[in-house]
């Protein structure tokens, strides 16, 4: 399932065929209880974001929809409606990242930049050497960071206008910015975590570690600037790491 929290609120998207393909769900952290269930789609929900204030949910599917909804509190609980519903034939939107006001989807092999919530669009990214799987923005170091399935780490400033790019030894399923914007972490091979240093400008490989949960690690971020973790594998493990000597040859220890 997607999902991610926000305001006590726990949102969950269903990546399931039949009957439930489609729904998104809504739960309340302190009672542990589902309070809203609709249907947002109509398949499976590949995408799910918060705006930065809580007060809007951004949502796309595999229907080539792509959808902002607004949250309003009745009693105590969430009602969702409809603010702008993006309809496109050949955009599978696999995810979407939000700073400040803007939100930031993939849409097959280029990026859209979208106003929040009238959802218009921005500017778009070059197109890439391959489809665009997952994206992190880091809005106040002016930093954009993608990994598609052609094994490839595309850096890009908000802007979208492409600084960098690196060619990896496997095709990643996560990517995280630290909060200075000076790390990216990626996804390598044989279950490796691999880390890139920001130097003179350009992003170089300094580090890697194994993550012990093993192939199609799931999520990552950072903590702070100097801890991290990953999430998913085969073993469904969640991990923390710690950077040692940050201003120096960085390490990474498992914390």
């Amino acid at each position: 399932n997607k999902w991610l929290a926000v305001g006590g609120f726990l949102a969950i998207g269903t990546e399931t065929d039949g009957r439930a393909a489609g729904q998104i769900r809504i739960y309340d952290f302190n009672s542990r209880q589902q309070v809203l269930r609709f249907n947002a789609h109509n398949n499976v929900v590949t995408a799910l974001r918060f705006s930065s204030d809580g007060k809007y949910l951004l949502s796309g599917a595999t229907d080539s929809t792509m959808s902002c909804w607004k949250m309003e509190l009745k009693s105590g609980k969430p009602e969702m409606k409809l603010v702008k519903k993006i309809v496109k034939e050949d955009m599978y939107q696999e995810d979407i990242q939000v700073a400040g006001t803007s939100a930031y989807t993939t849409a097959f092999s280029k990026l859209i930049k979208y106003s929040i919530p009238e959802m218009k669009p921005v500017i778009s990214s070059p197109i890439t050497n391959g489809k665009l799987l997952y994206l992190a923005v880091q809005k106040n170091a002016n930093l954009v960071a993608t990994v598609n399935d052609a094994a490839e780490l595309v850096i890009l400033d908000t802007l979208l206008h492409i600084n960098q790019i690196i060619q990896l030894d496997a095709v990643s399923s996560t990517v995280s910015i630290s909060p200075d914007g000076n790390l990216i972490i990626v996804e390598g091979d044989k279950s490796n975590l691999l880390l890139f240093r920001k130097q003179k400008g350009s992003y170089i490989q300094q580090a890697f570690t194994v993550f012990e949960g093993g192939n199609l690690i799931l999520g990552s971020g950072f903590i702070n600037a100097d801890r991290f973790y990953a999430s998913g594998g085969n073993a469904n493990l969640l991990q923390f790491y710690k950077l040692k000597n940050r201003t120096a040859s960085v390490e990474i220890e498992t914390d």
